[in-house]
């Protein structure tokens, strides 16, 4: 569906690489029309100095126009000042712009999932704040507005209620089975205590234990979703810290 050239629609770059010697191919998420592709025409040297603006954890306000799988950039002026990130801050910045241009669909709204990017990337980017939690319950979030709710309060064999001091295995398309009488070939699935489960139900994440186990049970389900993808901003991660 093509915009109209005049509506500027709240913004941020999820990924760009050059199309030309004066232009850039760009993944923008917004919040009225979701994840977009777009060519910015000319925006690269000569007077041009849009391509300093067209950098990912910047707010924007844009427009495009356009109705084929690629759009044509028409405007883009910067909202807010650009956030700042730094070290491991910056790779998890990076990993959430990955997992939304890998999970969301093309051209679908997804106006929560816009606003609780904008929280997270805030909490990440404030060098005083942990982050951990907000990032845990952004996955959760998005995994339900893809159509991937998490079981988080009965178990999904008997529908019993999940109990704080049991451990469950949680399968993708079921959900946490408790961890006694389980077959041998179930021990890949990650191991969650009840509590962590009723936690993240909550959306309260407290301590480290539950951190830990929310962490291994979102990294399962998000590679189950995205059928294994390795995510190229862990691989730079790891990289980091081998050094």
């Amino acid at each position: 569906m093509a915009q109209s050239s005049k509506f500027l629609s709240p913004a941020y770059v999820l990924h760009h690489r050059s199309f030309s010697d004066s232009s850039l191919l760009i993944d923008f998420f917004t919040l009225q029309s979701g994840r977009v592709t777009c060519v910015a025409k000319g925006v690269k040297g000569g007077k041009s100095n849009k391509s300093a603006i067209l950098q990912p954890f910047i707010p924007l306000m844009m427009n495009f126009s356009g109705r084929g799988e690629v759009k044509t950039l028409n405007q883009c002026e910067a909202a807010d000042k650009p956030f700042q990130l730094m070290g491991n801050r910056l790779f998890t910045a990076f990993y959430v712009n990955e997992l939304l241009l890998k999970s969301l669909p093309k051209n679908e709204v997804f106006e929560t999932v816009f606003s609780h990017y904008s929280t997270l990337i805030a909490h990440i980017s404030d060098p005083e704040s942990p982050f951990e939690a907000t990032l845990r319950l952004f996955e959760k979030h998005l995994l339900e507005m893809l159509g991937y709710g998490l079981l988080l309060q009965c178990d999904a064999d008997n529908g019993s209620v999940i109990e704080f001091s049991k451990k469950y295995r949680y399968i993708f398309d079921k959900g946490p089975v408790e961890s006694s009488g389980l077959q041998a070939n179930l021990d890949r699935l990650p191991l969650i205590s009840g509590e962590t489960l009723l936690a993240i139900a909550s959306g309260s994440l407290e301590n480290q234990s539950q951190l830990r186990e929310s962490k291994m049970l979102m990294r399962y389900l998000i590679k189950e979703l995205l059928g294994g993808y390795i995510f190229k901003s862990r691989d730079f991660f790891s990289l980091k810290e081998s050094k």
